[in-house]
């Protein structure tokens, strides 16, 4: 059961949203009974959901259908069918209720389109509230921006050439940071597929836009970082690897996870290619990315190898980061695949024992390896 589409969403909801999904279930789907004792039986296992045994497919149906004679299937799996399209229901329904953008953008938009004018006049102000956050966090931000601009400024009506001045400037301002940060951001993915795919894709159609992004820059650190990343790809210069890596050291937490991912894998397939072109520096870089990376959490929402692994324990034991590589292996490790987990952790462990001049200990662990 463990690679079933509703058990891999169950993995990325917070504690918040997994108890109030559970809410949810009882007050809406509270008749149906085994679905309910399907969902309360599976989220004793998150958010690794690694018993194998307990989650394995006849096993768990034998709880929930004990007089079937033999396993049926498709019986449990319409109903984690049905769980998770309410799931799906569930995240939809809480990402446009209260006072979300969506929620307010379409409300916003309903009004005018019934003529009421007033109510929609006062309905733009609090979208327009929402939409000019101090610090946009990803894209989806600036294109929420730029949605509630244009509407406060084709819509409003019956304002004076002051106000109407001002919206426009507005609409102006996030129509070009949505198109710098969306440009910057597909430029980075074209530039890594020409290094690492050999493609050809023509970034000389870049220079106007990094030309109006530098207007911009103080403006958002999102921009800056992308502005960044597609330089360090298509200079190799360190000054803008240095430039990126004092913003996540800084703000990571002010960007969105999506992002976040995104400018993190481009930073670290940048520092794996300098440490094999035999760029010593380049391991503290790697390491510091390692670093961030698991601080965000994006190593608990991914299935991650026994190589991936063993290379960031490894990375850290070089610098000298025995201290962090030890967290990291009590903090991932138990995420490992059950079947890569004993022999990955004492792999990395023996890492570990080796920089700490322990040879014995090395020596034990290696032995108890199945390679």
């Amino acid at each position: 059961m463990q690679n079933l589409k509703f058990l891999k969403m169950l993995r990325v909801l917070s504690k918040e949203e997994l108890a109030g999904f559970g809410k949810h279930l009882r007050s809406v789907h509270g008749k149906e009974l085994v679905a309910l004792n399907v969902f309360d039986y599976v989220k004793k296992f998150y958010p690794g959901f690694n018993d194998e045994r307990k989650l394995d497919f006849a096993y768990a149906y034998s709880r929930f259908f004990p007089n079937d004679k033999a396993v049926k299937d498709k019986k449990l799996l319409n109903i984690l069918s049905k769980l998770t399209k309410w799931l799906k229901q569930y995240l939809l329904l809480k990402e446009t209720s209260g006072s979300t953008f969506e929620n307010s953008f379409f409300t916003a938009r309903m009004l005018w389109e019934k003529g009421l004018t007033d109510e929609y006049e006062k309905s733009i102000a609090g979208l327009t509230a929402i939409a000019e956050s101090p610090e946009k966090s990803s894209l989806g931000s600036f294109m929420n921006s730029l949605s509630a601009s244009h509407l406060a400024f084709f819509h409003i009506g019956g304002k004076d050439k002051k106000n109407m001045g001002e919206l426009l400037s507005q609409c102006n301002t996030d129509l070009d940071l949505a198109y710098c940060v969306g440009k910057l951001k597909m430029a980075c993915e074209m530039a890594k597929f020409n290094t690492a795919y050999n493609e050809s894709y023509d970034l000389s159609e870049m220079k106007p836009v990094v030309i109006l992004s530098k207007k911009y820059l103080e403006k958002s650190l999102l921009l800056q970082l992308y502005y960044a990343v597609f330089h360090l790809i298509t200079t190799q210069k360190g000054k803008y690897y240095d430039d990126a890596e004092r913003i996540l050291l800084q703000h990571a937490h002010k960007i969105h996870d999506t992002e976040l991912h995104t400018i993190l894998i481009h930073m670290r397939s940048n520092s794996a290619v300098r440490i094999r072109m035999g760029d010593e520096a380049a391991w503290q870089t790697g390491h510091n990315l390692n670093k961030i990376s698991h601080a965000s959490g994006f190593y608990k929402k991914e299935k991650m190898t026994a190589l991936q692994f063993t290379n960031i324990v490894n990375a850290a034991v070089y610098v000298g980061d025995i201290a962090w590589a030890w967290k990291f292996i009590d903090e991932q490790g138990p995420l490992l695949d059950k079947g890569l987990r004993e022999n990955t952790l004492k792999l990395a462990v023996a890492i570990i024992y080796s920089a700490e001049k322990k040879p014995e200990e090395v020596l034990n662990l290696i032995s108890q390896i199945s390679f």
